[in-house]
């Protein structure tokens, strides 16, 4: 995104502090253009800068929310969200701002994971796991642990969503000391899991990885 490096270069200090966009006009309409495409590639790579874009101009995400993240059960809708939707998480972290607008679309992108009807996109899984687990330990979602998007994730009662949200718990626990501080809310979703799985033997490789933070939390 050339236009945002030259933004930074011009000292923006982003759309939550100035209050206008951050894009030129001409690059703004371009962008604008891009967002109304039906087109897989354009789609992918809107989700892949969607942090970028929001830092810069709120309203223009907002302004073409639905038509970046359709969200009906055409065979269409599905590859335009899953297009744009999996490249969001896969290539950017969660954004707290633009976290709670996106909820419905977690929802949806859990839906269509599950169901297998997503894409190819390397790493969807993975990055799926460090925006929940972002938003549980952060607290970007108010709503009772019971109600957030992690149990939602759990409710789907798939085994290896479930381990890669572990291990990727694990791998931060094991990497930065400063995540061992999080112990009470490791053990507290631990102790879910524990009440929630009826077949142990299924999610025992998701179990393990929390043992194995029983080291770190010394």
């Amino acid at each position: 995104m050339y236009s945002a490096r030259c933004a930074n270069l011009h000292g923006f200090e982003g759309y939550t502090e100035e209050q206008e966009s951050g894009f030129e006009p001409d690059v703004r309409e371009k962008i604008g253009t891009a967002f109304q495409q039906e087109s897989p590639s354009t789609h992918a790579t809107l989700g892949r800068w969607l942090n970028t874009i929001w830092s810069f101009d709120h309203d223009l995400v907002l302004d073409n929310f639905n038509t970046l993240f359709p969200r009906n059960q055409s065979l269409r809708a599905k590859n335009l969200f899953s297009a744009a939707w999996d490249a969001y998480l896969a290539y950017s972290r969660p954004h707290e701002t633009l976290f709670d607008h996106l909820r419905p679309c977690y929802l949806h992108g859990i839906d269509l994971l599950v169901a297998g009807e997503n894409t190819a996109i390397h790493g969807v899984e993975r990055g799926l796991a460090v925006h929940l687990l972002n938003d549980y330990i952060e607290g970007y979602d108010e709503r009772d642990d019971r109600q957030n998007l992690l149990s939602y994730l759990y409710d789907q009662e798939e085994p290896d969503l479930a381990r890669q949200v572990a291990w990727q718990l694990w791998r931060w626990g094991e990497d930065n000391e400063e995540m061992r501080d999080h112990w009470s809310k490791v053990r507290t979703l631990w102790e879910q899991r524990i009440e929630q799985v009826d077949d142990a033997d299924a999610y025992a490789v998701e179990f393990q990885w929390f043992v194995e933070w029983l080291p770190l939390h010394r």
